[in-house]
């Protein structure tokens, strides 16, 4: 059987400029996953986490946030969104990843 990947096309082009930039392989393999085997990040997570730059495919607000990470994601809830802005940090877009071509930890 074949497997088609992401059917959102807005997501598609997202993953092709990714592929070009040919830096962000790990985040392209993440995202080419079948939806419901990919997993949504909650805030508990990033908040253990020591990089300061992040990037995933959903960022879920369950938890706290006090650190001010800078966030790049396909898709953030409003409440997620809120507590990231709320500590300090960006709530920012793959589209902005690829603008400033910073270098992420993949989670």
């Amino acid at each position: 059987m074949k497997t088609s990947g992401p059917t959102n096309n807005e997501l598609r082009g997202i993953i092709l400029k990714l592929k070009k930039s040919g830096k962000y392989s790990e985040l392209v393999k993440l995202l080419e996953t079948p939806r419901r085997k990919r997993t949504a990040v909650n805030l508990v997570k990033i908040e253990a986490l020591d990089a300061h730059k992040i990037a995933t495919s959903e960022v879920l607000g369950i938890g706290e946030i006090t650190k001010p990470f800078i966030i790049y994601s396909w898709r953030f809830s409003r409440s997620a969104r809120e507590k990231i802005e709320k500590a300090g940090g960006k709530a920012m877009s793959l589209e902005d990843l690829l603008r400033n071509k910073d270098d992420v930890v993949v989670v």
